[in-house]
């Protein structure tokens, strides 16, 4: 992985995998985490991702789960969330208009691009049609840097 000193936004399916944990992704996981922990990457994700990723906590009545999420999403200085703004909303509708892709995937493009991200991590196949912003599936994390 070459991606030190680089802004990578991760899309809230890769943190329910690294928070929750996922079996199938393990390796790949770890070695993300790791790397992230090792190097000078910027972590970044959309304001969008926290209400995303709270809603199974919230129907599971998961406290712990809800804590960790709004812990790490809301007070950690490893994580840059972005707040949506007019800018991302509108490059967002311009996104889904284009790409057809469902708004809250626009919302999340949008805002990696508006804040220059390098690489957008992600296990959705169909994000890998915009081209503005490298799309990096996490059976793909070996490619970055290529």
């Amino acid at each position: 992985m070459a991606i030190k000193n680089q802004k990578i936004y991760l899309d809230t399916c890769i943190w329910i995998y690294l928070l929750e944990g996922y079996a199938e992704y393990s390796s790949q996981l770890k070695e993300l985490s790791t790397y992230i922990q090792d190097t000078n990457t910027q972590i970044y994700t959309s304001d969008l991702t926290l209400s995303e990723i709270l809603v199974k906590p919230f129907q599971l009545a998961r406290k712990d789960l809800q804590d960790l999420y709004k812990n790490i999403f809301c007070n950690s200085k490893l994580v840059n969330c972005i707040s949506i703004n007019q800018e991302i909303l509108i490059k967002a509708a311009s996104i889904k208009a284009e790409y057809k892709f469902k708004l809250p995937d626009a919302i999340h493009l949008s805002s990696a691009f508006s804040n220059l991200c390098i690489y957008f991590i992600t296990n959705d196949i169909q994000l890998q049609k915009y081209p503005d912003v490298k799309v990096v599936l996490i059976d793909e994390l070996y490619k970055i840097g290529e």
